[in-house]
């Protein structure tokens, strides 16, 4: 089966080694990818046949937010497009009034199992999706032992992750990733307090300096104070040495509050604005062969080019994640009132998973990066449709 290491997700992995049996490179998860998203657009529009607006889910994929990252190999595709498939999956039981049988109940838990494996942060989201599944078997009821059930749910899913990566990732190959977010509060607090505060086996490593951290650091990635060859905070240590970390992390945090947060808060509030084409104002598209015609529109500094940054800036801006911040909100308020209808749930359960990812970010994160909350962005373009609906049918009935 093979030795995993648990820096990156082992299930993506693991999954990826038997896909290229069959598919060369990258190609696998690319189609599986892009099989989820398919999957999902197909069946929400069957979920909402009765609706023209289902047409709308055509181009869901075409949409700037979501095509301009659905090509991209990483966890944050695999995690987002598993949770849309799943509320698909969802919304289309929950609207036709029927439960899924054995055989795809247990397809849609392996593809939230797959996701919520593949991503830290998205088994904290997973609960709102077991609720939807606890809601459709206890005959699409909201109510107390719906809770209890997804609960009973989400203790087993997270019991079997664990267990499951324990048994894919041996202890050597355990690199214990937490550390790095340590490391990176650690930072951050020490520049707010303009002095280092680092265990020992940091500030005797050959390549410290504090001068240099505060040179290196910053909310966009935090490889620039560990992973490359110049930075300041050595990557490898032993168990002795991260326990050292945690223990001044805790006490750290302890005593200087507001320091931890003030740096949460600056990490949070960058993702919270955070847009597409972070390094814009730095591309240079003479590295691109395919662009050569552009490169040479670039070099002379041609209307064409400006034009073509100017939409581009505009583009970054127009699709800020503030105003996707902004509708996810707005939706949580929408589906908690209407939550005894079912597209009220339904808007109310996607919104509800969409909003712990940017939660969990603001303690988990080590950058700002939009793609971390790209499952966030899916999930909320998705419930565009749903909340029109559930809008328009509250206005119907309200007209006597």
């Amino acid at each position: 089966m093979g030795i995993y290491s648990d820096h990156h997700p082992p299930i993506m992995a693991l999954f990826w080694r038997y896909l290229l049996v069959v598919f060369p490179y990258t190609s696998g998860l690319f189609i599986f990818h892009m099989l989820l998203l398919y999957s999902s657009c197909l069946i929400f529009i069957q979920a909402l046949k009765e609706y023209p607006a289902k047409c709308v889910y055509l181009f869901y994929p075409l949409f700037p937010p979501i095509f301009l990252y659905s090509s991209m190999i990483w966890k944050d595709v695999g995690f987002a497009f598993s949770f849309l498939f799943v509320s698909a999956a969802i919304t289309y039981f929950v609207m036709h009034n029927k439960k899924p049988n054995m055989l795809q109940l247990f397809f849609i838990l392996l593809i939230l199992f797959y996701g919520s494996a593949v991503k830290f942060q998205a088994i904290y989201c997973a609960p709102f999706m077991l609720l939807g599944i606890c809601y459709i078997f206890n005959n699409f009821k909201l109510n107390f032992k719906t809770l209890i059930y997804a609960v009973c749910a989400y203790a087993a899913l997270f019991f079997v992750l664990n267990q499951f990566n324990n048994f894919l990732v041996p202890q050597a190959k355990k690199c214990d990733s937490w550390k790095f977010v340590k490391i990176y509060d650690l930072a951050g607090i020490s520049l707010d307090l303009n002095r280092p505060i680092f265990p020992d086996y940091i500030l005797n490593y050959k390549n410290f300096s504090f001068d240099l951290v505060k040179e290196k650091f910053n909310y966009e990635r935090v490889d620039d104070i560990v992973f490359n060859a110049d930075s300041p905070i050595p990557r490898v240590e032993t168990e002795e040495n991260r326990m050292q970390l945690l223990s001044l992390w805790k006490e750290t945090v302890f005593r200087h509050p507001v320091s931890y947060l003030k740096h949460r808060f600056r990490n949070w509030i960058r993702i919270i604005f955070a847009k597409p084409l972070e390094k814009l104002d730095t591309l240079d598209f003479n590295q691109f062969e395919t662009f050569s015609w552009f490169a040479k529109l670039q070099s002379k500094g041609s209307i064409l080019a400006k034009l073509v940054f100017f939409l581009l800036k505009a583009f970054r801006y127009l699709f800020s994640f503030i105003f996707v911040f902004i509708f996810m909100i707005f939706y949580l308020f929408l589906g908690f009132a209407k939550r005894k209808s079912r597209l009220g749930f339904i808007l109310l359960m996607m919104n509800c998973a969409a909003l712990t990812l940017v939660l969990v970010l603001s303690l988990f994160s080590m950058a700002s990066l939009l793609r971390y909350v790209y499952m966030s962005v899916c999930l909320v373009h998705a419930s565009h449709v749903i909340a029109y609906l559930l809008i328009k049918t509250s206005y119907s009935e309200a007209i006597p």
